[in-house]
């Protein structure tokens, strides 16, 4: 059950590890705000932010039963 902390532990500790050099590099005013940094801080950011949405819905148990009732009746309004 717990399998998926790991790679999120890894993700977030090399988030972490490596915020001083983001923020030396890449935040003004040490750089210039154009494409690169905006594809470098989207590069960076969504990964660590979309883990969330898949984390939560690992760990809240939910009842097929009911997930597929909720889907079938969305489709026949």
């Amino acid at each position: 059950m717990y399998s998926p902390c790991g790679f999120l532990v890894v993700l977030y500790y090399d988030y972490f590890l490596t915020l001083p050099w983001e923020i030396m590099f890449l935040w003004p005013p040490h750089n210039k705000q154009g494409w690169f940094t905006f594809g470098c801080l989207l590069n960076r950011y969504v990964p660590v932010l979309g883990t969330i949405p898949v984390v939560v819905t690992y760990f809240i148990p939910v009842d097929l039963e009911v997930r597929l009732s909720s889907c079938f009746e969305v489709s026949r309004a």
